[in-house]
């Protein structure tokens, strides 16, 4: 998990993976090619990119130039605006291509909440008033993993999520008001807390303890596909709503919210 953020993002304008968007979270980035469709690793941008080597190019961050620089490698031939470079500083606007694939440095647009905040409990009340709870119903698909294709149905506004594990808590000494359990030893025991934001019809998503896997979240806007990993930091959360991917090693969950 990260809590650097330096505000730019690389977004796919041609190649295979045109249209995605990978937010720059790291000071030290390894430009690369996926081993498989839709591999991730933090501290990596993977191209789905046959022309892109397993390492083509290494990203530094400069904290006196407020950018990065780039760092090619010997036998991968990178472009910057159209012009081979071994070296250079990247700025807001360069077009970079790697084989094939050719990527546009820019401003990130926040569609993901990440920066850190304190997580808190849902209320009903706000500033005297009442807020008026809609009904919907908040179901988590599990799209990949062992336990892919079950539907987990999110009753409660505390939830605590994690994998299955014979350690059990006293009723009294619980915060939440729903445990749900997946059935994949990917998942770590009670890893994670959602607190639902009736204001925003979203969960606020944190992380209750350390795992052993990268955490990171997706969104789909305008045909474009955003990324971003788990802050870091104590209160760190994600604002997590409808038709957002949750990723843990090798799982992959869905929200899916529906009204009445």
């Amino acid at each position: 998990m990260s809590s650097f953020h330096c505000g730019l993002q690389f977004r796919v304008r041609e190649g295979p993976d045109r249209g995605r968007a990978f937010l720059l979270e790291h000071r030290e980035l390894t430009v690369g090619r996926a081993r498989t469709a839709g591999d991730r690793a933090p501290g990596w941008i993977l191209l789905n990119d046959p022309l892109v080597q397993r390492i083509h190019a290494e990203l530094a961050w400069h904290e006196q130039e407020n950018a990065y620089h780039l760092i090619s490698r010997p036998d991968a031939r990178v472009e910057v605006n159209g012009e081979a470079v071994s070296n250079g500083t990247l700025l807001a606007g360069d077009v970079v291509k790697f084989g094939d694939s050719v990527l546009v440095l820019q401003a990130a647009t926040a569609v993901l909440s990440a920066e850190p905040k304190q997580a808190v409990p849902v209320t009903a009340v706000d500033s005297g008033k009442t807020i008026k709870m809609t009904r919907c119903s908040k179901t988590l698909e599990v799209l990949s993993g062992v336990s892919k294709g079950e539907k987990l149905v999110l009753k409660g506004l505390k939830i605590q999520l994690g994998g299955n594990n014979n350690e059990s808590i006293p009723l009294d000494k619980t915060w939440w008001d729903q445990d749900v359990v997946i059935q994949d030893p990917g998942v770590p025991f009670r890893c994670m807390a959602w607190h639902w934001q009736e204001q925003e019809k979203a969960f606020e998503v944190s992380m209750l303890r350390s795992v052993p896997v990268p955490v990171s979240f997706e969104r789909s806007v305008d045909g474009v596909e955003w990324m971003s990993e788990m802050p870091s930091g104590m209160g760190a959360a994600v604002l997590v709503r409808s038709l957002d991917r949750i990723l843990m090693g090798k799982i992959t969950l869905q929200l899916v919210i529906e009204d009445f």
